[in-house]
C-alpha cells in the first residue's frame, strides 16, 4: 500500500483514488511519499492529523519562502507554476501573522452580511443561466452552461469587471491549476501567452482602483496595506491570481461534483426536492463528498512527531483533504452520500489559519444553484463520465454531459 505515488496526477484522471487512500489510511495515517524530481514528502490521510497539522502554522509552514503551498517548491518554479517575478506571493503562500494582514485586505468583501446583499443578484444569475440552458435542446454540457459561468459572473461583480470577461477569467483559471493537464498547459510559449495576457489586464485593474476607488473587493486590496505600507503592484497581482482561482474553483467543482453525487443517487435528489429545508445539510455534504481541492502542503519548520510518525525539520507535509473527508473514524459510512448527514466539519474549505477566505460566499452560491436546479429541472441528471482535470490538486471537471429529462 505504501508505493502509490499519490503525486502522480494520473492517478486522478479518470477518479479520486478513495479507495487507495482509505486502505494506506488503515495502514497508518501518514505515508511517505518519494518522488522523482524531489525530496518526497509526508502524505497526510487522517482527518485528525490533517487538522492538527492545519492549526500549528509556527510548526507547519505555508510560506513561500519554504515552498508555498503546492507539492512543488513554489519559490523554485514560481506561483502557479508559471515562474514571474512580477507576481508577489498569495497570501495563501504565506504564514500568521502576515497572512492575517492580506486576509484582513479582502475580508471585509466577503463577510456574510455583504454575502447576503449579494443574493438577489446571484438569484438573478441563476436565472438567467437556467433560461439559456431551457433554451438548449435536451442534452448540454453541465460544467460549460452552469457550473462554470455562475462563479466566474460571481466573480465580475467582486472584481468590478465586465460580465463578458468571464471567458478570459475562465482560461487563466484553468492554465493557472491546469499545470498537469496537456490541454490547458499546452507549451511553455503558451503558458508565457496566457501571463502575457492576465497580468496586464490585472495591473490595469490595480491603476484604475488607486486612480477611482470601487465598491469591489478589489479596491479594497489595491488600497490595503502590510506592515504599514501600501500594497505593492506585485502583490496585487499575486492576490489576483488567489483570488480568481479560489474564487471559482471550488464553488465551480462543488456543483458539478454535487450533480453527479445527485444523479448517482435519485433517492437523495428527490429527498431534496421533497425538503428543501435540508439545504444547508445537503451544502455541507456536497463539499465534503465532492472535496474540490484534493490537497494542501506544509514544511516542517521542527523536528515533530505525529501520531508517532517523526517528520523532520525541512520535509514537505502533504494534507490529502480528499482522504480526510472520507475518513471512517469521523464519518459514518463515508462511502455514501447522504443529504441528512449532520456530524464533524469537511476539510473542503481547510481549516485554522488557512481556512478559505470565501468560504460563506461558496457556500451560499451551491445552495442557490441547487435551489434553483432542483425547481427548474427536476429530472435534471448527468447522463456521462465527462472529462476531469489531470491534476493532483484539483479534482474538477472540464466537460460533463447532462440532459433535462
Amino acid at each position: 500500500m505504501t508505493d502509490t505515488d499519490l503525486k502522480d496526477p494520473d492517478l486522478y484522471l479518470h477518479e479520486v483514488p478513495y479507495a487507495r487512500f482509505a486502505a494506506m489510511r488503515r495502514h497508518a495515517s501518514l505515508h511517505w511519499n518519494p518522488e522523482n524530481d524531489g525530496a518526497g514528502f509526508w502524505s497526510v490521510l487522517g482527518y485528525e492529523d490533517i487538522t492538527a497539522i492545519s492549526k500549528d502554522p509556527k510548526t507547519f509552514s505555508s510560506a513561500y519562502a519554504n515552498g508555498g503551498h503546492r507539492i512543488f517548491n513554489e519559490n523554485e518554479r514560481g506561483v502557479g507554476d508559471l515562474g514571474s517575478s512580477a507576481i508577489g506571493i498569495p497570501f495563501i503562500s504565506t504564514d500568521p501573522p502576515l497572512h492575517r494582514a492580506y486576509r484582513a485586505a479582502v475580508q471585509p468583501g466577503l463577510k456574510l452580511n455583504r454575502v447576503r446583499e449579494m443574493e438577489e443578484r446571484l438569484k438573478a444569475r441563476i436565472s438567467m443561466l437556467l433560461d439559456k440552458v431551457e433554451a438548449l435542446g435536451n442534452t448540454f454540457d453541465f460544467v460549460e452552461h452552469i457550473a462554470a459561468p455562475f462563479p466566474l459572473l460571481t466573480l465580475t461583480e467582486l472584481f468590478g469587471v465586465p460580465a463578458g470577461d468571464i471567458r478570459k477569467l475562465y482560461e487563466w483559471s484553468n492554465a493557472l491549476v491546469g499545470e498537469d493537464d496537456p490541454t490547458l498547459r499546452i507549451s511553455p510559449e503558451q503558458a508565457a501567452a496566457t501571463m502575457g495576457e492576465m497580468l496586464p489586464y490585472a495591473s490595469d485593474l490595480f491603476d484604475a482602483r488607486r486612480a477611482e476607488p470601487q465598491d469591489d473587493i478589489l479596491t479594497m486590496l489595491a488600497h490595503g496595506t502590510l506592515n504599514g505600507e501600501p500594497i505593492s503592484r506585485a502583490d496585487f497581482l499575486g492576490t489576483f491570481i488567489l483570488l480568481l482561482v479560489g474564487g471559482n474553483e471550488t464553488t465551480r467543482n462543488s456543483i458539478a461534483h454535487g450533480m453527479v453525487a445527485f444523479t448517482e443517487n435519485p433517492e437523495q435528489w428527490a429527498l431534496l426536492r421533497a425538503r428543501p429545508e435540508l439545504m444547508p445539510l445537503a451544502v455541507r455534504e456536497i463539499l465534503r463528498y465532492a472535496s474540490p481541492v484534493l490537497h494542501m502542503r506544509r514544511t516542517a519548520t521542527r523536528n515533530v512527531v505525529v501520531n508517532g510518525q517523526a517528520i523532520e525539520k525541512g520535509q514537505k507535509v502533504v494534507l490529502w483533504y480528499a482522504a480526510g473527508n472520507r475518513d471512517e473514524t469521523v464519518f459514518s459510512d463515508p462511502e455514501r452520500f447522504d443529504i441528512t448527514r449532520d456530524q464533524r466539519l469537511h476539510l473542503s474549505f481547510g481549516t485554522g489559519e488557512h481556512t478559505c477566505v470565501g468560504n460563506r460566499l461558496a457556500e451560499v452560491q451551491i445552495a442557490l444553484m441547487f435551489d434553483a436546479l432542483i425547481k427548474r429541472f427536476p429530472t435534471l441528471r448527468i447522463t456521462g463520465p465527462g472529462r476531469r482535470l489531470r491534476s493532483n490538486f484539483i479534482n474538477g471537471f472540464l466537460e460533463l454531459p447532462a440532459a433535462k429529462g
